[in-house]
C-alpha cells in the first residue's frame, strides 16, 4: 500500500504473500490502468509541452539550449546573448555556476522566465511583453534570469556545500529560504539588469512610480510592512522595494557589500541570523537598518520640483483602497470609459459620466497586457485562453466591445495577438502578433482575413494606433539600440523611424491629426509628450508630479492616467500645441543610482547588436534524460524565483 503526499508516494511494503483471485485480475488491470498516480522528479515543474515536439539541444559555453527544432533562430539569439553575458553577471557576487540548461518555450502568451534549482535550470516564455523597457527581452533575461542562478551558486561554498553532498542541490534552497530576503533575490537581479545595460528597470520612471508616491504621500513604511505587504495599502512590490536597498547600499558601502552576505549565509548558518550579520561587518547595519537608511536616502533624493496639478475626474464614490484606472478614453462628450483594477475583484470596465457617476459595463478575464483600446467606436482588448491540455502553450483572444450597446464579440484564431485596436472605419483590427516562429509582425484581420505586416531587422512592435485616415499604423519598436516610434503604410508594407533610437523610455503612442502623442521620459518621471513628424519636433505637453501615461485624444482635448500613491486616476486637459515646452533631450546621469551601479561593474554592456552565432544541432533525446540525481533529500521545497 502507498501513502500520498503532495510530492511523494510513501510505499508501506508488509512481508506477507498476497493471492487475488483470478476472476478479479482483469477488473485490478483496468484499475491500474485508469489510476494516475502523480510522481515528480522536479521539485518545481512549469508544466508540459506538448508531445508532438521535436526538442533539439546546443552548448554555447556554460550553457545548454533545450528548444523545439522549429525555433533554431531564436535558440541562437539566447545561447549568444547568454553566453556573452554570463561571466559578468556572475562575477559581482564571486559565483562560478555549474553548466545551467536553458529550456525555451515558445508557444505561450506569457511573457515570463524561471530561474530554477534542484534540479538547476532556467526556463523561458520567449513572447515579449508588451510593457518591456527600453532593451530585447532575451537580453533583459540574460542580465536577470542568470543572476539568480548566479545567486544560488554563490551559496554553494563552505557549510553549505558539505550539506550538498549529504542533501543535493536543495541544500542550497533550504539556505536561501530560511536566511536571505526574497527582496534582496529580486532588487540584486533588477541591479544586474540595469548595471550592465544602458537600460533596465532602475531607468524606468514608472519602476521607481510607486516607491516615490508613497515616500512623499505617505511616508516610510515599516521593514515588515516593506517587505511582508498589506491588506490596507498598496506597498510596492519585492523588485522595486528590493532594486532601491541594494543600489543605494551599493552606492554608499560598495558593490561587495551583499557578497559578503550570501558569503556568511553559507559558511555560517548556525549564527541564526547569518545574512545580518554578513551586512553589519561592511556597513554596521542589518537589513532593517539599510532599508531605513535607504528609504531617508531616496526621499531627499526624490524631493519634489514644482509640478501641475491636472484636473483629474471626480468620482462620486472614492476608492478606499489601491485602484487603478487605467487606458481611459472619451467616447462620447460626457462619458469616459476605463480599464479598472484594485486587489478586491477582477478587471472591469467601467463608464464613468460627467458627474463621477461609476457604472460597470463589463467583468475581464485574465488580459495579459493590460491594454485597452477604443477605435471605431469599439473597445478592444486580448485575454489569454490557456490549451485545453499543455501548460506551455497558450493563445489570446480578441474581445471587441461596442460601450453603447453592450454587445460583446469574441474573435478566437489561437493565434498570440496583443494590443488589438479597431481601425477609424470599424473593418479592421490591427494588432501586434507573435508568430509560432518567434517572429514579430503586425497583424491587420479584415472580414476574418489575416493580413502580415512585416517588421524589419528583426524588431518587437508594441502598443499600435491607427492613423485617423485608417492608411498606417503608429507602434513603438525595439531593438538592441533602444526603443523608437516607427509607422508602417497599411498599403505598401514600409516602415519608417519617426523618431532615433534611443534608451530612454518610450510608450503607448496615439497617432492624431498631424502629431503623435506618447509617454516618454523627463528627468525621472514619464510625462505625454507630442512628435511632430514632419519636422522632428518634440513637445512636452504634461509636468505632473509622479508620472502620466495611457494618452488618448478626444477632441481638442487629452485624457490621460495621472498616478498617485493610491493608484492611477483619469486626468483632462485642453490640448495646446503653442502651450507645449520644446523638448531637447535629458541631462546625462539623469539616474544616478544607476550610474554608480554601471560605475562598479566591469564595462560590458549589452548596447550594440552581438552576432548570434552558428551551433551544431543536436536532437534533444528524452529518453536519455530521464534521470538526473540533484537531490536526496526526505523534504520538500520550492523555491521557483521568477522574473
Amino acid at each position: 500500500m502507498y501513502y500520498k503526499t503532495d510530492n511523494y508516494l510513501l510505499f508501506v511494503v508488509k512481508y506477507k504473500r498476497i493471492q487475488v483471485n483470478y476472476k478479479y485480475r482483469p477488473s485490478l488491470i483496468l484499475i491500474f490502468l485508469f489510476v494516475c498516480l502523480s510522481v515528480s522528479g522536479q521539485y518545481y515543474d512549469i508544466g508540459q509541452g506538448p508531445a508532438s515536439t521535436r526538442w533539439e539541444i546546443i552548448e554555447s559555453g556554460n550553457f545548454s539550449i533545450i528548444y523545439p527544432a522549429t525555433n533554431y533562430q531564436q535558440a541562437k539569439i539566447v545561447a549568444s546573448q547568454f553566453s556573452s553575458s554570463g561571466i559578468f553577471v556572475a562575477s559581482g557576487l564571486g559565483a562560478k555556476p555549474k553548466k545551467t540548461p536553458l529550456i525555451l518555450h515558445t508557444r505561450n502568451a506569457i511573457s515570463n522566465a524561471y530561474a530554477i534549482w534542484a534540479p538547476r535550470r532556467i526556463e523561458i516564455l520567449t513572447t515579449p511583453p508588451q510593457d518591456s523597457y527600453a532593451q530585447p527581452w532575451i537580453q533583459q533575461l540574460a542580465l536577470h534570469e542568470y543572476r539568480h542562478i548566479a545567486q544560488l551558486s554563490s551559496l554553494n561554498q563552505g557549510f553549505t556545500r558539505v550539506l550538498g553532498y549529504l542533501f543535493g542541490q536543495q541544500a542550497v534552497v533550504v539556505s536561501t529560504g530560511l536566511f536571505v530576503p526574497s527582496w534582496f533575490l529580486e532588487g540584486d537581479a533588477v541591479a544586474s539588469e540595469t548595471s550592465f545595460s544602458y537600460s533596465g528597470r532602475g531607468r524606468v520612471p514608472s519602476f521607481s512610480m510607486p516607491l516615490r508616491a508613497q515616500l512623499n504621500q505617505k511616508g516610510i513604511y515599516s521593514y515588515a510592512k516593506a517587505s511582508l505587504g498589506s491588506y490596507r495599502d498598496f506597498v510596492p512590490d519585492i523588485y522595486i522595494t528590493g532594486y532601491h536597498i541594494v543600489a543605494t547600499s551599493r552606492a554608499k558601502y560598495g558593490k561587495d557589500l551583499w557578497k559578503e552576505a550570501m558569503n556568511t549565509v553559507a559558511r555560517k548558518p548556525w549564527t541564526i541570523t547569518p545574512f545580518n550579520r554578513g551586512l553589519k561587518e561592511k556597513s554596521g547595519l542589518n537589513k532593517k537598518g539599510l532599508y531605513k537608511e535607504s528609504m531617508a536616502t531616496l526621499n531627499d533624493m526624490w524631493r519634489q520640483a514644482q509640478t501641475e496639478n491636472p484636473q483629474q475626474i471626480i468620482l462620486e464614490n472614492t476608492p478606499t483602497s489601491f485602484t487603478n484606472y487605467l487606458s481611459p478614453h472619451k467616447i462620447n462628450d460626457s462619458v469616459i470609459v476605463a480599464l479598472k483594477t484594485s486587489f478586491g475583484k477582477t478587471p472591469q470596465i467601467v463608464k464613468i459620466d460627467r458627474n463621477g457617476k461609476e457604472n460597470v459595463i463589463q467583468n475581464l478575464g485574465y488580459m495579459p497586457d493590460e491594454n485597452l483600446s477604443f477605435g471605431g467606436g469599439l473597445l478592444s482588448w486580448a485575454e489569454y485562453r490557456p490549451h485545453i491540455r499543455w501548460e506551455t502553450v497558450s493563445y489570446t483572444d480578441i474581445v471587441l466591445l461596442n460601450p453603447e450597446s453592450g454587445k460583446k464579440e469574441r474573435h478566437s484564431y489561437k493565434e498570440r495577438f496583443f494590443a488589438p485596436v479597431v481601425s477609424p472605419d470599424g473593418k479592421s483590427i490591427a494588432a501586434v502578433w507573435y508568430k509560432e516562429s518567434g517572429e514579430c509582425c503586425l497583424a491587420v484581420i479584415n472580414n476574418d482575413s489575416l493580413n502580415k505586416l512585416s517588421i524589419p531587422d528583426g524588431l518587437h512592435a508594441s502598443t499600435p494606433s491607427w492613423s485617423p485616415d485608417g492608411k498606417a499604423l503608429v507602434f513603438v519598436v525595439t531593438g538592441d539600440k533602444g526603443k523608437a516610434i516607427a509607422e508602417t503604410s497599411i498599403e505598401t508594407g514600409i516602415t519608417e523611424y519617426l523618431t532615433v533610437f534611443s534608451f530612454e523610455e518610450i510608450s503607448n503612442p496615439t497617432h492624431g491629426d498631424s502629431v503623435v502623442f506618447y509617454t516618454g521620459t523627463t528627468g525621472q518621471t514619464s510625462q505625454i509628450f507630442a512628435l511632430n513628424p514632419g519636422n522632428g519636433q518634440k513637445k512636452l505637453l504634461t509636468n505632473v508630479e509622479y508620472g502620466a501615461d495611457n494618452v488618448s485624444l478626444s477632441g481638442d482635448s487629452l485624457v490621460f492616467n495621472d498616478y498617485t500613491a493610491d493608484g492611477y486616476r483619469i486626468a483632462i486637459r485642453r490640448l495646446s500645441w503653442d502651450a507645449g515646452i520644446i523638448f531637447t533631450g535629458n541631462k546625462k546621469n539623469n539616474w544616478p543610482l544607476a550610474e554608480a551601479l554601471s560605475a562598479q561593474e566591469p564595462a560590458f554592456r549589452f548596447s550594440d547588436s552581438i552576432p548570434a552565432n552558428e551551433y551544431t544541432r543536436i536532437p534533444y533525446k528524452k529518453a536519455n534524460h530521464l534521470f538526473g540525481f540533484h537531490s536526496w533529500a526526505p523534504l520538500y521545497v520550492d523555491i521557483g524565483v521568477r522574473q
